[in-house]
């Protein structure tokens, strides 16, 4: 039996990809000699929960949640804007833009989050924290590039980026290749009261 790779999450709208691909594009330059891999940004996307390997029994299971708690929410906004590291600025390994959408987007992954569980994956053990990933610090990196990071992004600002609705939320299926991840959706939900 085959399984696949798959995640649940937001996607986002071309003119919040757009200010993602000006803000790293301003961002890079001033990582140059640090090993950062960037995050294509067409890759970029709010992820609600990673699932890891899939059967495809569990597939039209999960599909069956993402509709009946997408039925269930409202449409909302992202605000996005900030710059940040985690887990924190000694040891980054993660460069995020932040997200806020108010109670609706936490209201959203906690019930999407109860739907898996019940399927038997079990619980996330860390709280949920709606970032957006623009790269990932590699763990070649020693303490003195771990803290010219750190100093980087705490003296670089971002304001709001954009301000986007949400409509709808997509199960993703996710194949690693050499060049990088290929996402592709497998269903997609759309919010309805």
């Amino acid at each position: 039996m085959t399984t696949v790779r798959a995640f649940i999450a937001i996607d986002l709208p071309d003119i919040l990809r757009e200010r993602l691909r000006s803000l790293a594009a301003d961002l890079q330059p001033r990582f140059e000699e640090l090993p950062i891999r960037w995050v294509p940004v067409d890759n970029i996307h709010l992820t609600l929960r990673f699932l890891g390997d899939v059967s495809p029994s569990n597939l039209a299971l999960i599909e069956d949640i993402l509709h009946n708690e997408c039925a269930a929410a409202a449409p909302f906004e992202l605000h996005v804007e900030g710059l940040g590291l985690f887990p924190n600025a000694r040891r980054p390994r993660v460069i995020w833009v932040g997200v806020d959408g108010g109670e609706q987007l936490p209201q959203l992954q906690q019930r999407l989050e109860a739907g898996v569980v019940r399927l038997g994956y079990p619980a996330e053990q860390r709280a949920f924290s709606p970032h957006l990933t623009l790269g990932r610090v590699q763990r070649s990196a020693n303490t003195r590039q771990q803290r010219q990071v750190a100093d980087i992004i705490g003296q670089h600002q971002v304001g709001l980026l954009e301000t986007a609705a949400v409509n709808e939320v997509a199960l993703f299926k996710s194949e690693l290749n050499p060049d990088g991840a290929v996402y592709t959706k497998l269903a997609v939900a759309t919010l309805q009261i």
